[in-house]
This record gives structure tokens, C-alpha cells and sequence, in this order.
């Protein structure tokens, strides 16, 4: 299969199927789509839900993930690459732009998506000065050197996380620790919210039996 190359835990590949090959060390695991992961989702029972996909093409998924209970963040659009991948790298330059930069110092999800957004818009732009050619001159933001990080969202989602944000806002700054990825691994980044702290629930699993980060009355799952 013409699979784009896997760092971490997945990357979408072949986006007419809309899959994310999974690759662990030491395990074979079969791919999973985007109905797949749709349907896992709604048969979690979860009621309120941030995904957010960092991959190549990940824009794919959201057709199959979209309902009004559910943000979608996906690091790409469904026709383009996501950019930033290499061995010496920590994190993608979503990765980088999204959990490192942005959402730390972010007073919502939307919020470190615009911030990282503009970001990623310029690290991208950085990319093709660099190498630029005498026929590239004059490339917009839609050209195939952007990789145009998507965001769906629904009004009710929206103001539940506003009402969320407000309560872990007036959480005491020591009173709970942040879930996620270790910082600075390729398989994503740490997930923090005001002051660095976010509530943590712990025993749902999603797809295959991968945890699930609670977070209070929202559940938060990486790709």
C-alpha cells in the first residue's frame, strides 16, 4: 500500500480510504478509519468530546466524527499533507504550534487553534522562502506547501466548553496534574489548560482499548 510514513502512534494514509495506520514497537496493529473511530466514539457513551488528529490528511475524518456534541481539530485538511515530521524533532509543527506554543497560555480550544493556526501559516511560509524557486513565486496560503489545520464545531459545543474553561479557570493551581503524552515525544504533547492544570477522570477506553483522557464533563482523545 502507498502508506505516507508512520511517526508515533498513527498517520493517515491513502486519504480516499481515510484510515491512520497504526505503528507501536513490538505491536501489529491493524488500521483504523474514520467510521471506525466515528462509531467507537458514539458507542463510548461520552456526551462531550474534543478529538483532535495530527496527521496527513487528517481532515478526512471529520465528516464521520462531526456531531453537536464533539470539536474536531484535525492538523491538516483532508487534501494535504501535515508538515514537520523528522527524526531530530520533537513534535510536528501542529504538534509544536498546538500543545506547546498555544494551548498552555489558551483561553479555549478555539483560541489555540487560531493562535496555532497562524503559526503553522507561518513556519510554512519560512519553509518555501527557503525553497523557493523561480516558478514559486507568489504562492498563496492555499497552495500545496500549507497544510490548512481544519477546526468543526457546533454552537452547543462551543458553549459547553466556555462553561468548562470558566470552572477549570477557578480550579486551585495545584489541584490537579496534566494528562497526556510526556512533553517533547513525537506522539503528541501534553494537554493543559489555564495555569497548566486540568482535572483528570480516569477508566474510559476508546477505539482498541486506548485510554481516554476525562476531563471532567469533557473527554479528550489524541490521534
Amino acid at each position: 500500500r502507498d502508506r505516507s510514513p508512520s511517526r508515533g502512534l498513527g498517520d493517515v494514509y491513502k486519504r480516499q480510504e481515510r484510515e491512520i495506520t497504526l505503528g507501536l514497537t513490538g505491536m501489529d496493529l491493524p488500521p483504523l478509519s474514520a467510521r471506525e473511530l466515528g462509531e467507537a466514539l458514539k458507542e463510548s457513551g461520552i456526551r462531550w468530546k474534543v478529538v483532535v488528529i495530527s496527521a496527513c490528511y487528517a481532515g478526512g475524518f471529520i465528516d464521520d466524527l462531526r456531531d453537536s456534541r464533539t470539536l474536531v481539530i484535525t492538523a491538516s485538511r483532508h487534501d494535504r499533507r501535515s508538515f514537520g515530521c523528522a527524526d531530530e524533532n520533537d513534535f510536528t509543527y501542529f504538534g509544536r504550534a498546538f500543545f506547546k506554543e498555544a494551548l498552555p497560555k489558551a483561553a479555549s480550544f478555539q483560541d489555540a487553534y487560531a493562535k496555532a493556526d497562524r503559526l503553522i501559516t507561518e513556519w510554512e511560509d519560512g519553509d518555501a522562502q527557503k525553497n523557493r524557486t523561480s516558478d514559486s513565486a507568489g504562492a498563496s496560503k492555499d497552495d500545496e506547501r500549507h497544510s490548512l489545520p481544519q477546526m468543526e464545531d457546533s454552537p452547543a459545543i462551543r458553549n459547553h466548553l466556555k462553561k468548562w474553561w470558566a470552572q477549570i479557570a477557578a480550579t486551585p493551581k495545584n489541584a490537579h496534574s496534566a494528562p497526556g503524552p510526556a512533553a517533547g515525544t513525537a506522539g503528541g504533547g501534553r494537554l493543559v489548560g489555564p495555569a497548566g492544570q486540568l482535572p483528570r477522570r480516569r477508566g474510559r477506553r476508546g477505539p482498541r482499548g486506548r485510554p481516554l483522557c476525562g476531563l471532567g464533563p469533557v473527554s479528550y482523545t489524541h490521534l
